[in-house]
């Protein structure tokens, strides 16, 4: 969070005040609805606006328990097309 802030120019809590809402006792990053699905807040088209210091769950993408053994190819085929 203080690095994201930091690159955005804004306090702590304005960016969890403006960027994230509270999903049980954790901050998630706020998604906007497009074209039909959701997209993090800070996707812009194919671009993160934040790449540099995204989060750990999108520097991890797309080697999530969900993908693991070929489970799920086809959407991530979608969502991520270096996979094919």
């Amino acid at each position: 969070m203080i690095k994201i802030a930091e690159k955005l120019e804004i306090s702590t809590t304005t960016f969890l005040s403006d960027f994230c809402r509270k999903d049980g006792y954790k901050f998630s990053i706020k998604e906007i609805q497009f074209k039909g699905k959701y997209n993090c807040i800070f996707l812009t088209g194919n671009r993160c606006d934040i790449y540099d210091v995204r989060p750990k769950q999108c520097r991890t993408f797309p080697f999530w328990n969900e993908f693991e053994n070929g489970k799920n190819i086809e959407y991530l085929k979608k969502e991520c097309i270096g996979v094919i």
